[in-house]
Parts: C-alpha cells; sequence; structure tokens
C-alpha cells in the first residue's frame, strides 16, 4: 500500500539489506521470530513507532506496560 512500490521492498533500517520484514532464529530460545516495518517508507521515521503502536492496537494485542514504551520511544 505504498505511494513509493519501487524503494517498498528496501527501504527499512530492520535488516541490513532494508527488506521490510526480517525473520530471526535465536539460539536460547526455541522458535522463529520475526520483525516488521510499521509503516511505508513515505512515513517519515520519527512517526512510525506510533503508526506500530496504532496498528497493534488494532490488532488486539495487549497495551506496552508504561515503562516498556517510554523506553521504545526514547529508542525511537
Amino acid at each position: 500500500g505504498s505511494a513509493w512500490p519501487e524503494v517498498a521492498w528496501r527501504f527499512s533500517d530492520i535488516a541490513p539489506g532494508g527488506f521490510p520484514a526480517e525473520l530471526i532464529w535465536r539460539p536460547a530460545r526455541p522458535g522463529l521470530f520475526w520483525t516488521a516495518e510499521p509503516a511505508p517508507p513515505e512515513l517519515p521515521a520519527s512517526r512510525r513507532l506510533a503508526a506500530a503502536l496504532r496498528r497493534l492496537r488494532r490488532l488486539g494485542a495487549p497495551a506496552l506496560p508504561p515503562g516498556l514504551r517510554a523506553l521504545a520511544w526514547r529508542a525511537a
């Protein structure tokens, strides 16, 4: 759903290659984990965390604890 489809597949800061989704395997924890960009490349980086939190709420995820939310905002 990006207005910039020519760069949507390679704009992300999540993975070194710029792909907006990444699969992760952690040796100490069983299972496969993933991360993904919450928004298209045309959204400024300063607004991505808010977009991610809105998306999580729409998906029915529990709210982040206040301490973790504050840490995420500082990191963003």
